[in-house]
């Protein structure tokens, strides 16, 4: 149900060429601005209850939880993101009462974990975002942070995934123990079954029988191997792919196959972390986060020692 991409942030600067220095600039020296200032900044513009309003989608949106630590440069928080301007009744699933009228400038806002880690001396941040049922708020976060970016820099700013080649190096020879196809929809009948009120959401759950295991998460990723063509056998059967890998102790749950016509990172929140009301708690997926992190940067900055910690 939850689940984090991870992705790049950086800003190109034509004028760069001219002077012969490198394309993107240094994150704490885009034409003398600190990304890092710029986006606490941006966070503060919009916490603490202070809902900003989106006209032409109806959105709103606030951070609450924020954390700034200007030392590690690394900034997290909730985003809570909800829709206005339709009125509609709030009703108790169990009795079918109506609980709440939902009025046209009442806005339900869901939670959603951002997290942001900008070295010095580097030329991308890492940001890592999460999901819930599969909608994010990576596509309102970039359109608000560039309009404000822009006001204080005549740049744009980029944000792109990271693949799970770049990103999780680490976890290529992994081995897949499971695969599963989230709300399998290959047997309609299951649909109509009805438990306390409620409908089933089948997941399919596939373990070799022939051998112990699907071979290296990799495998997932390259064409015509036989873990790549069985994701595609099973897409059109279900909502999403899941694989279940184990690397040591370690265990994580990653989404394969194409998300949008393209291969996003994406991986589920464990069940450790701690929820409340069916959200993640923010202290708990802060920790987790944390770590996932600190796996990136091994990988994107080999040798350079600025973010070590460690967590399993």
């Amino acid at each position: 149900m939850h689940s984090i991409s991870p992705y790049t942030i950086r800003c190109f600067d034509p004028e760069n060429k001219k002077n012969k220095l490198p394309d993107y600039c240094k994150l704490e020296d885009i034409r003398g601005n600190d990304l890092y200032v710029i986006l606490k900044s941006f966070f503060e513009d919009a916490s603490d209850g202070r809902v900003k309003r989106i006209e032409d989608e109806k959105r709103s949106y606030y951070f609450s939880g924020l954390k700034c630590d200007d030392d590690r440069r690394e900034l997290s928080c909730n985003m809570m993101s909800g829709f206005y301007g339709v009125g509609t009744d709030i009703v108790d699933i169990d009795s079918g009462e109506t609980v709440f009228k939902k009025g046209v400038k009442n806005s339900d806002m869901i939670q959603y974990y951002v997290h942001l880690f900008i070295p010095r001396g580097c030329d991308e941040a890492i940001c890592v975002m999460s999901t819930f049922r599969g909608d994010g708020v990576k596509t309102v976060f970039l359109s608000e942070f560039s309009d404000f970016f822009r006001k204080r820099v005549p740049l744009a700013i980029s944000m792109h995934p990271l693949s799970y080649e770049k990103a999780l190096i680490e976890w290529q020879d992994a081995i897949a123990k499971e695969i599963k196809v989230v709300k399998f929809n290959a047997v309609k009948a299951l649909e109509d079954v009805e438990v306390n009120g409620g409908h089933f959401e089948p997941t399919l759950i596939i373990k070799p029988q022939r051998r112990k295991h699907f071979g290296a998460f990799k495998c997932f990723f390259q064409p015509d191997t036989e873990q790549a063509k069985l994701v595609e056998v099973l897409s059109p059967m279900g909502e999403q792919i899941k694989t279940v890998v184990h690397l040591g102790d370690r265990k994580r749950v990653f989404r394969v196959g194409r998300v949008n016509d393209n291969v996003v990172c994406q991986i589920d929140v464990p069940s450790e972390v701690e929820q409340v009301d069916g959200m993640p708690k923010l202290v708990s997926i802060r920790k987790w986060a944390t770590s996932i992190i600190s796996e990136f940067c091994e990988n994107l900055y080999p040798g350079v020692e600025i973010y070590h910690e460690r967590k399993d």
